[in-house]
């Protein structure tokens, strides 16, 4: 067991591995084929403009 001051406590974040076909930010750096833009898309709760 480690022992970390308070200091040490406020920097400490958790690692969570994602595979990449799950990265969300994709969608917003790199060209996605259509359906791999719209499975992220929905991902992220997001609507055309005008689609009900």
């Amino acid at each position: 067991m480690i022992s970390l001051s308070t200091c040490e406590a406020e920097y400490v974040a958790a690692l969570v591995y994602v595979i990449i076909e799950e990265q969300l930010e994709n969608i917003f750096t790199k060209p996605l084929q259509e359906d791999r833009y719209i499975w992220l898309r929905d991902r992220l709760g997001m609507d055309l403009i005008g689609e009900q």
